[in-house]
């Protein structure tokens, strides 16, 4: 368990690190579409807060995700990059996945015979 909780740490460390970059090359190098990328990026960065706190209610795993995506839009509009609400709403998107995903496994975990 500890590895995979130093894997989720390092994980939510690079994807802020990718938000921040102020040439956006990862959206770049993979050729998507920057609202797909947030989506994805916030997928990701909610289930690494889902692992590295497992016993922290939904409500508050959302909320740390959300606080990051809207704290990374408005440091974007500091260094070069623009802040966007359409990219927040992305963000929002993922995180809404992110939270089905951990709904559902929770709900697996506890009606195991």
């Amino acid at each position: 368990m500890i590895v995979l909780r130093l894997a989720a740490a390092v994980g939510l460390l690079v994807l802020v690190a990718l938000l921040l970059d102020p040439t956006n090359s990862a959206a770049q190098s993979f050729a998507l579409n920057d609202k797909v990328g947030h989506v994805i990026a916030f997928v990701a960065i909610s289930l690494c807060i889902a692992i590295l706190r497992p016993r922290q209610p939904l409500w508050a795993t959302a909320a740390l995700a959300l606080s990051i995506g809207g704290a990374t839009e408005i440091i974007q509009s500091f260094i070069g990059r623009s802040g966007s609400t359409l990219d927040f709403a992305a963000d929002v998107m993922g995180v809404s996945l992110a939270l089905l995903v951990i709904s559902v496994k929770r709900i697996a975990w506890r009606d195991r015979p």
